[in-house]
């Protein structure tokens, strides 16, 4: 079961941006211009990953639904544990991370619905492994 995209990055920058913070704040905060910010809102520039996630975490808010996928928007991280928060989408997302700078997909390709659910197929089959790789034990 592939999670079901409903938005796109701009329309949901733009909504999150409208709830508490500017545009320009938001640059401040994560380091990049307004300029940068202003071309991800019209839709010019889509942000690589790390971009993304520094955007969501700057917002508070969940990447995947930043992406403009249909999953919660708020992303709390109080009274909650990172392995809690790792949902099978995010370490989705994280190992999509992980293969692209390891240069095993190109960057700018996102995966398909079938890619997707072989990855997801994998993380449920392979859970104690992948936690192990996705914070940093060796």
């Amino acid at each position: 079961m592939a999670l079901e995209k409903v938005s796109d990055f701009k329309e949901r920058l733009k909504i999150a941006l409208s709830d508490d913070i500017s545009a320009s704040d938001l640059a401040t905060k994560i380091s990049m211009s307004r300029q940068a910010i202003s071309a991800y809102t019209t839709g010019v520039r889509i942000p690589k990953r790390p971009v993304i996630n520094a955007i969501a975490d700057a917002l508070s808010v969940n990447p995947m639904w930043l992406l403009g996928y249909d999953v919660p928007k708020e992303h709390h991280l109080e009274n909650t544990t990172e392995q809690q928060l790792l949902t099978k989408q995010e370490a989705a997302v994280k190992i999509q991370d992980l293969l692209v700078n390891k240069g095993v997909i190109p960057p700018e390709g996102d995966l398909s619905n079938e890619q997707t659910e072989i990855l997801l197929n994998y993380i449920s089959a392979n859970a104690d492994f992948l936690k192990q790789l996705l914070h940093g034990s060796k």
